[in-house]
């Protein structure tokens, strides 16, 4: 990685629990605190409150649509049921693929 200049400087507040908690991380991955806030801070992936929501509701709809996809499995049923449940089946596919995107 490239060396760059780092001249900017930017003041924080912590309580004294967490500069503890901070330094203890950094000296595990063996960096300074800069080091270790830095990175934390520009390669970390933060999800919204609302990304937690929707994956959240996404994942009871793929429970239910388990659910549904289940239950018809267990009875016998027309063509014309089967091919509902290939659609919900790729639906539950299409969720499953959201969700593992955001998470």
């Amino acid at each position: 990685m490239k060396k760059r200049n780092k001249t900017s400087v930017i003041i924080f507040r912590v309580s004294e629990e967490e500069k503890r908690i901070l330094q203890k991380k950094a000296e595990i991955y063996n960096l300074s605190l800069s080091s270790y806030v830095r990175k934390v801070s520009l390669e970390t992936k933060i999800l919204s409150k609302t990304d937690v929501k929707i994956a959240f509701e996404l994942k009871k709809i793929g429970v239910n649509l388990n659910q549904i996809a289940k239950h018809l499995n267990s009875i016998p049923f027309e063509e014309n049921i089967k091919n509902h449940l290939n659609e919900i089946e790729a639906l539950l596919d299409f969720i499953k693929n959201i969700l593992s995107k955001i998470l």
